[in-house]
Order: C-alpha cells, then structure tokens, then sequence
C-alpha cells in the first residue's frame, strides 16, 4: 500500500519530531524539514500530498514565503500552524491559498481530521479541473464559478470560486442539489433554477447559448452572472459557469476575491467585524419571519487580562477565534461583535433547535491553550457562555448588545 506523504516544515524540535510520530502511527509517510531550504528541496525531490507548514520558522523566510516558493513547484495543499500570530500574518497566510490554519496548542484527532479534510477537499478541485479540461480543454476554468451537475441538477463536485459564489467554503458540495445552494433568476425575475437543471441536459440549442442570469446567494446577495454550459455526448455531467458580465473587460476570479477582501475585518482575529454583521442583519431582515442569532461570550477573559496583562490576553482571543472558525458550521457566518464577543449569522433558515445545538456545540468545546510568556506559563482551557437570540432582523442588535453587556457584568 502507497502511504500518502505529509511534510512537516517546523523549526521547534519537540513539536517536528512529535508530528513525524504522530503521522507515522497513523499510517502516513513523513518527512521533517526543519528549514525553508530543507522544504523546498524536499519537495523538490519527493513531491508530498500535503505540507504541515508553520508560520514562525525562526528564519529569514517565514512558513508563508515558503508557502509561496512552495507553490512555484507544483500544486500542493498547505496547513499552516500557527501559534501567537498576529492578524496581519494570517491575512498574508490567506492569500496563500491554504486548505486549513491549526492552532497551536493541537490534539492529535484535530491534526489528524484536518489532514484528512484537506486531503480530500484538494482532491476534489483536482477532480473539477481535470473535468473541466475533459469538457472544453481551451475553457481557462479558473477564471469562473464552475459547478458540476449531474442528471435531475445534483452536484457532484464544484471549484472554489464556486465555493465562494455559494458560501460552501470547506463544506461537502457533493449530493446537494443546485436549488439546496443558489437561486436562478431570469430577466424578468422568475425562478429558473429547475428549468437550468433540466435544460442543461436535454435542451442542445439552449445549452449552447450564453444566458444573462441573476443569481441569488444563500446570504441573500443578488449577483449579475453570464451563464453557460460545458457538455459532451460521452459525458453523464455538465458543467454550469458562472461569468461575471464584465468579464470580457478583464475582470478575473481573483479580482473578485480583491473585493470580498475589502470587508470590514477585527484587527485583532481577522473575522468579520461588528460593522459586517450588523450589515447582514439588515440584509437578511424581511427574507424570514425570524432569524436567529447566536451569541457566544468567552468566559473569564477580564480575569485573564487582570493576572496576564492585555498583550498575551489578545493572544488567547485570537487562538479562540482562530479554534471558532475552525469548527463552525458551513451554515453560519461567524463574526466579532467586540471584546469577548462572537456572534453567528445563519446564511440560511435553519431551525431554531438546530441553532441552538450548534451554538451549544461550539461553546462547549473547550480549547485548551498554552500560554507561555517570557517568565512563566499557563494552560487553560477556554469555554464560553452562550445564547440565541429569535425576532425580526432589524431589533437583532439591541438584545445582543444588552446579553453582551449582562455577561461582562457577571463576569467582573
């Protein structure tokens, strides 16, 4: 049996060595490189499946440069780790491309389940481009949102700018259906998701033609999209593209990533801001009767910042945004309203139980986090207290506002 071959790229003795056992008892082939030029030689030699990359390598490139010259050798899916970094570097990490960030302190079954995901989440974007170059091989697919559909509009696979288009970043596409993830409007404004998906398959001349759509997001956002379809005879899918109207003008797919960057970021965690949510609110008012809201307070974070000072209570914030963002549902947009607070959106109704379950969920899976400070050290293990707020989206702030501000007060 061929073992899949995982690089661990880490300066720290103690943590390199420990992730090279870790991988080896379970199965995996693993190289440690201990420097940039140690990684890239590697890979250059024997070409891994996956790179563990820390960020702080103690050198004059740091894990993202790395990750960059990486990148000129080849496709190859990257986790970064990352201990105490602060919010610049994690956006310089993102444009990166990585598959995954995880966060130092880690248990073995997250470094292990983030392997696996990432593994094979990249095999499925190689599947989609192989797929694409099976259908049209002159179609340029990584400009576009391309989606694949099988017979009755089922996805099998999609890009990740498709992902973006759709809010499924890092969740399973396959076995959704098109109607599950976007809404097609005509130029009138009917509903034509299902004629696509029936169409796509059986109607030749319609499926040749390059169709003017408004495609409406599971956030509510309504895109102005060209529309077009990739088929073969011997093919049993299609492959559904989404063009921007300007694309003949030289707008690219990265260009639109420039611009969902342009959102208001917390500068402490990197996550959407209060401002970000509080224009989702508004957004999402009058698309439901109800929308529920999540709030999660980090508990104990003042007595923190009272026995370890403010520098290395940021710090832990962080981690525990970074520990949020990780395992929150596809189905939510996770945000900072401030201080000790986060709060989730959904990007679709859902439930009120089950807004319940995933909120309790998040906060009741503690992170365990190691702080260490030039003269001491501390381990702790981070909870939060939560609720959910249920009532029409523009009376959403005032009531998180005042359980924000109830939990501060129980907590001082």
């Amino acid at each position: 049996m061929v073992l899949e071959h995982i690089l661990v790229v880490e300066d720290d003795p103690s943590i390199g060595e420990c992730l090279q056992q870790i991988l080896e008892a379970n199965d995996y082939k693993a190289t440690w490189a201990r420097s940039p030029q140690q990684a890239i030689d590697t890979v250059c030699q024997h070409p891994p499946n996956l790179v563990l990359m820390d960020i702080n390598l103690g050198a004059e490139m740091d894990g993202v440069d790395t990750a960059m010259e990486l990148s000129k050798l080849g496709r190859i899916p990257i986790v970064f780790l990352t201990a105490n970094s602060d919010s610049n570097t994690v956006r310089r990490a993102g444009k990166s491309n990585p598959m995954a960030f995880l966060v130092k302190p880690f248990d073995v079954e997250e470094v292990l389940n983030t392997i696996q995901i990432s593994l094979k989440s990249f095999r499925t974007q190689q599947e989609v481009r192989k797929k694409a170059s099976v259908l049209d091989p002159g179609y340029d697919h990584e400009r576009d949102g391309l989606i694949f559909l099988k017979p009755g509009g089922v996805i099998s696979s999609m890009n990740p700018h498709a992902q973006v288009l759709t809010g499924l970043m890092g969740e399973p596409a396959a076995g959704k259906t098109l109607q599950d993830v976007l809404q097609v409007l005509d130029s009138e404004g009917q509903d034509i998701t299902g004629e696509v998906c029936s169409k796509a398959f059986s109607d030749t001349e319609w499926a040749a033609l390059t169709h003017a759509v408004l495609v409406v997001t599971p956030s509510g956002h309504a895109v102005d999209l060209r529309m077009r379809v990739f088929r073969t005879g011997a093919s049993e899918e299609v492959g559904l593209v989404m063009m921007g109207l300007d694309a003949a003008l030289g707008e690219t797919a990265g260009q639109l990533h420039e611009e969902a960057e342009k959102i208001d970021e917390d500068p402490l965690t990197g996550l959407p801001s209060r401002v970000e949510a509080e224009k989702r609110l508004i957004a999402g008012a009058g698309l439901a009767e109800d929308t529920h809201v999540a709030v999660l307070v980090v508990d104990h974070l003042e007595r923190l910042r009272k026995r370890f000072g403010g520098v290395a209570t940021d710090r832990v914030l962080f981690a525990y945004s970074q520990h949020l963002a990780q395992n929150v549902s596809a189905n939510f947009g996770l945000y900072r309203w401030g201080g000790a607070s986060f709060v989730l959106i959904q990007h679709k109704p859902d439930p009120l139980l089950e807004v319940q379950w995933e909120i309790k969920r998040l906060a009741t899976t503690p992170l365990v986090y190691h702080l260490q400070l030039s003269e001491r050290s501390a381990m702790l293990r981070l909870t939060a207290t939560w609720t959910v707020i249920s009532q029409e989206a523009r009376s959403l702030t005032g009531p998180i506002d005042a359980f924000v501000n109830a939990e501060a007060d129980r907590q001082a």
